[in-house]
């Protein structure tokens, strides 16, 4: 199927619950692991492969990493085999459900916009062709977030839609993960992640990672201390 094609056939049954949308779609096209309802998100959800998507320097990779670990383990070990297309057909499902339900949604719960430790190219082409098309069948961007850890030029071509946010960097839309919020509480520029405090406030309640330019600060809920990483 063309993408105007894939627009046009999911906009036919967006009015459905998520679950159901989605078994829809996946008797059409293949789809990557994506869901709604995360408790703590309460955000469209996307997951691509820990490792096999992120750069080799992360220095969570094989060393606290979250999504290596529960849930999030298991949809991105789904994740492994599947090739672009499958990432892109979930992200356009995604894109439109979180429009036309007007919620965020959030890209990469797990993995990164690499393969193979270089930029995937390809698969960011594709993210701005499925929105500019969309956009020009008349479904407006709804709020989009992700985390990256490693800074390319490359994803510049995406900020116009996307708040992309570097992990490990204490700056402008940058995102850190500390053991103890104790010393950021009045940081200047530094904003402590809310659902770390109180477990009710969700990303979608919560909103900064895709308002703010400041720094992001997540509480370390990894097995091991961020000074051993």
């Amino acid at each position: 199927m063309f993408l105007k094609e894939k627009i046009d056939y999911i906009k036919r049954f967006d009015n459905l619950k998520f679950s159901d949308l989605r078994s829809i779609v996946r008797k059409k096209m293949s789809c990557a692991p994506i869901g709604v309802g995360n408790i703590k998100t309460q955000t469209v959800s996307t997951y691509r492969s820990v490792g096999k998507n992120c750069p080799s320097d992360c220095s969570f990779l094989n060393n606290g990493c979250y999504a290596q670990d529960g849930n999030v383990n298991i949809h991105q070990n789904r994740a492994k085999e599947l090739e672009n297309e499958a990432h892109l057909n979930s992200f356009l499902l995604g894109y439109i459900y979180a429009s036309k339900n007007d919620i965020p949604m959030r890209l990469h719960t797990s993995g990164d916009f690499f393969y193979d430790d270089k930029l995937d190219v390809d698969y960011v082409q594709g993210i701005k062709e499925i929105i500019e098309a969309c956009i020009e069948a008349g479904i407006p961007a709804p709020a989009l977030w992700t985390y990256t850890h490693r800074k390319d030029e490359g994803l510049d071509c995406l900020r116009e839609w996307i708040s992309i946010r570097l992990s490990g960097f204490d700056g402008p839309m940058g995102a850190i993960v500390v053991d103890s919020y104790e010393e950021h509480k009045r940081k200047k520029g530094q904003f402590l992640c809310p659902n770390s405090i109180d477990k009710s406030i969700s990303c979608k309640s919560c909103t900064l990672c895709w308002t703010i330019k400041g720094t992001v600060v997540f509480k370390n809920t990894a097995r091991k201390k961020t000074t051993e990483k």
